[in-house]
């Protein structure tokens, strides 16, 4: 939710080992937007108070594709590192900070059902004061069912969901040509958590909440939140997997100062190619 202007070169490797290197370089220019919209009730969300800024970034992907592991475990691992140099349009000189990350997806066949569990850990580090749009964002569907998108910002956290795949009995339906959907589908009943190390405000709460006019990033006022330095937030739900388990369903509802939440999306399995 901010926009980016800029260059970038990139090279991949072949597979060396049981990795894959992607290296890349990047000059971009950084700025905030504002909402333009009127909605029909209530108001936008607002957008994060970016820093306007010159950068410079070179970045290191290592990838390394689902292979079977110990204990018949099926493990996908994605590291990644960036170090930028970023400069506010009033600054001569630039300032610089590295970001890390480490997600991984790990499953375990028992029988017809499956365990699945979602890993993930970022860290921003550098000055005290870090442009926003560089630190670590967790909440929402991926992250964490059951609290509002990007609702935790920070400068360290991570995510780890586990759940269970469970085929059920489900009327079949014809696809055209394409033949019929088999007579089940599969049930995820999950439980996830999030760690954020401390909480920091990236977003606003409009002067005016009924939606009028432009917010832009000088209108920005705090909102109120708990005082929540950080710690653990935990979620528990139900995911329904189907059409060929490309369909994903998910119900969640978090457990510290969270809610109950709805979404639908194509399964992870499928985002490459979409």
């Amino acid at each position: 939710p901010f926009g980016v202007r800029g260059y970038s070169l990139a090279a991949r490797t072949g597979s060396f080992s049981a990795w894959n290197a992607t290296i890349e370089g990047a000059l971009e220019r950084d700025e905030p937007l504002a909402i333009h919209a009127r909605p029909a009730s209530g108001r936008y969300e607002p957008t994060i108070a970016a820093l306007n800024d010159r950068e410079r970034r070179a970045t290191l992907i290592l990838d390394r594709p689902t292979r079977l592991t110990v204990l018949g475990i099926e493990a996908q691992l994605r590291l990644e590192g960036d170090a930028i140099g970023y400069r506010p349009l009033d600054a001569a000189t630039y300032s610089f900070m590295t970001r890390l990350s480490a997600r991984g997806t790990f499953e375990r066949p028992i029988g017809n059902s499956r365990i699945v569990a979602r890993s993930l850990f970022a860290a921003a580090m550098g000055d005290d004061s870090l442009p926003a749009q560089h630190l670590v964002f967790l909440g929402g569907p991926t992250t964490g069912p059951g609290y509002d998108f990007h609702q935790f910002a920070g400068k360290t956290g991570a995510s780890q969901r586990l759940e269970l795949r469970v085929p059920a009995p489900f009327p079949s339906f014809r696809l055209g040509r394409y033949g019929r959907t088999p007579a089940s589908i599969t049930l995820a009943p999950f439980v996830n958590t999030i760690w954020i190390n401390r909480r920091a405000t990236v977003r606003a709460v409009a002067p005016n909440t009924a939606g009028f006019g432009v917010l832009r990033p000088r209108d920005y006022v705090p909102p109120p939140v708990p005082r929540l330095h950080g710690g653990w937030f935990p979620s528990v739900g139900l995911g329904v997997l189907s059409v060929f388990d490309v369909l994903r369903l998910d119900v969640g509802r978090g457990l510290r100062y969270g809610r109950w939440t709805f979404s639908v999306d194509v399964g992870r399995e499928f985002w490459g190619i979409l």
